[in-house]
């Protein structure tokens, strides 16, 4: 039955998609490595009210920049419907194809094959499927808004400003977070690992210190996975006020990804709350090696990592806990999160599905 009221949802949102189709020519191209996509929305790419026509193509280019995956194809599945949905291709066919968003991350892949498959190969839409990325914070939400692409189908919570029409929940919540090792949660119940207080005890501190290790890596070609980020990171790492060379030995660092996820959320915590703790992002790249080997050899860890994820779901790991209320300093940080601290754990999102306003 939830199969069956999954499958009438995204045929809704199909249907509602191309009530009001809306034909924009696609010219021109963006060269990417090893990558490229031929599709430029004329919006972005003629001239605007100052003669400048450059303006709109580097927005695009800014936008599309995390693109991994251009036009995917996918052996069928599905052969036709009883019901001669694939008829409509008659009348699709001469449309440009749907823009579909998938993320690249798995609960966001599972969604959008599904819609892919249900628009394309049962209801015979064109769709020009492509995979991102996808660093909510920076680049799909606006990327969204801009009508760089039409439909995403797990949109979370994004921490800047960006207006879309929301189709409804996907029917699953999400959370990112900092994580722990279960095994280090229990551990000893009297340090209390999966909460933020542990940073404030000189024993929990001494585990990490006798037991932890603060890998530092860098991209490929040897430049920093990311620096001279304004009170964030650098040199793959950020520091609050009150750290020392000497005293580093009295900090627990924090494994993430790269800067774009969660923007200056766990800067500015570490800042409201004056925990002994430093962030060091390891890049998409070595990440998953890093935090698996510690998992594997049961080393004293806190990573970055979200639910739902497959990660998270075959590893042993538990949820850090930090205080959900901040006497409203996150509408302050908000505004002006380079500056302002925080003391609030990150928000649990309804994740939906939502397609360009415009669209």
């Amino acid at each position: 039955m939830m199969l069956q009221h999954i499958t009438l949802l995204l045929l809704l949102l199909v249907v509602q998609t191309y009530q009001h189709p809306q034909e924009v020519y696609l010219n021109g191209a963006i060269k990417r490595q090893p990558l490229s996509s031929k599709y430029i929305i004329n919006k972005f790419s003629s001239t605007n009210s100052s003669g400048d026509s450059t303006t709109n193509a580097t927005i695009l280019a800014n936008l599309m920049g995390d693109l991994l995956i251009d036009n995917m194809k996918f052996p069928r599945c599905w052969n036709g419907s009883r019901k001669g949905w694939e008829k409509f291709a008659n009348y699709t066919q001469s449309k440009r194809p749907i823009l579909l968003e998938q993320d690249a991350w798995d609960s966001a892949r599972l969604a959008t094959n599904i819609f892919y498959r249900l628009a394309g190969e049962v209801m015979g839409f064109p769709v020009r499927y492509m995979e991102f990325t996808g660093g909510y914070d920076n680049v799909l939400g606006p990327r969204l808004q801009a009508g760089a692409v039409d439909v995403v189908m797990e949109m979370w919570i994004t921490g800047i400003p960006v207006t879309w029409f929301d189709h409804g929940s996907v029917g699953y919540q999400g959370r990112s977070g900092m994580y722990i090792p279960t095994w280090l949660a229990q551990s000893d119940v009297t340090l209390a690992f999966d909460f933020w207080r542990f940073f404030q005890n000189p024993k929990a501190i001494n585990t990490f210190k006798t037991k932890s290790w603060k890998p530092i890596v860098n991209n490929p070609d040897g430049t920093p996975i990311c620096t001279g980020i304004l009170k964030g990171c650098q040199n793959n790492t950020y520091h609050p006020a009150w750290w020392t060379p000497e005293t580093d030995q009295n900090f627990v660092t924090m494994w993430h990804i790269d800067p774009s996820w969660s923007q200056y959320h766990y800067e500015r915590l570490i800042d409201g709350l004056g925990i002994n703790a430093t962030i060091t992002w390891l890049g998409g790249n070595n990440f998953y090696n890093i935090v698996g080997q510690a998992l594997k050899n049961n080393t004293p860890c806190v990573f970055y990592q979200w639910k739902p994820s497959s990660f998270v779901a075959v590893n042993n790991v538990t949820r850090l806990m930090f205080p959900d209320s901040d006497n409203g300093l996150t509408l302050k940080w908000l505004i002006d999160p380079v500056n302002s601290p925080i003391g609030q754990d990150e928000a649990t999102t309804i994740i939906t599905k939502v397609k360009y306003l415009n669209y």
